[in-house]
């Protein structure tokens, strides 16, 4: 325990001592300060590089690996840019399809790219159509069926579906109604033969008596 003692006041003597030679010398001070400057210093070594087919690495991999990172990343950007646009294939229709949309251009139709509910009846029909909308009257094209082949279908629907058709002939060279059995009165819904082609309508009822002239008159041309 003396010794022990004795060790610790050795040390408090020289720090003591220490302390008055720093400020009692100045020689004494500027070495202590140059001590202290040169162990703040750190060894600066230069980046290792190294030449391997063609491409140099350097120790600053995190920078390079960014580098690489920005020049694909532009490379990206440009092909993007000089990548030709591909414009959706616009629909062609035949001049007697025209000249049906034509009759009902006061509309002014879009053509919808998705058929989600025929005559807003069903979306059980079993083939593909084109579907030109407006508010007050919607035109239906059935290209790839006859008139015979489209009756058949609405023929069958019509025994698991709440409508009836009724055939009546009145417009074009063959046509029929499809009337809802719970009397709902919306829209007038028919399907008409003319010239070949079958074509849907359904149209608003106050609309109505403002086509059924045109409508009658297919039947003389």
């Amino acid at each position: 325990m003396k010794n022990i003692i004795l060790f610790i006041l050795f040390l408090v003597g020289i720090f003591i001592v220490n302390i008055a030679f720093y400020y009692t010398s100045t020689d004494y001070r500027n070495f202590i300060k140059r001590v202290k400057t040169e162990s703040e210093k750190t060894d600066i070594k230069d980046d290792f590089t190294k030449k391997t087919d063609n491409l140099f690495f350097s120790g600053k991999l995190e920078e390079k690996i960014n580098e690489n990172n920005k020049k694909e990343n532009n490379i990206k950007n440009e092909e993007r840019q000089v990548a030709p646009t591909i414009a959706k294939e616009e629909v062609k229709l035949g001049k007697g399809y025209q000249d049906i949309l034509n009759m009902f251009s006061e509309y002014d139709l879009r053509m919808l790219e998705v058929n989600a509910n025929l005559f807003d009846l069903t979306n059980e029909y079993p083939d593909s159509y084109y579907e030109f909308y407006s508010p007050k009257l919607t035109l239906y094209f059935f290209t790839t069926k006859n008139y015979k082949e489209v009756h058949d279908i609405f023929d069958v629907l019509q025994l698991e579906l709440p409508f009836k058709i009724n055939s009546l002939n009145n417009f074009g060279e063959k046509s029929f109604y499809i009337n809802f059995n719970n009397d709902l009165n919306d829209a007038v819904r028919m399907v008409i033969l003319y010239k070949g082609i079958v074509f849907g309508l359904k149209v608003e009822k106050n609309e109505y008596n403002n086509i059924k002239k045109r409508l009658q008159n297919l039947r003389n041309n």
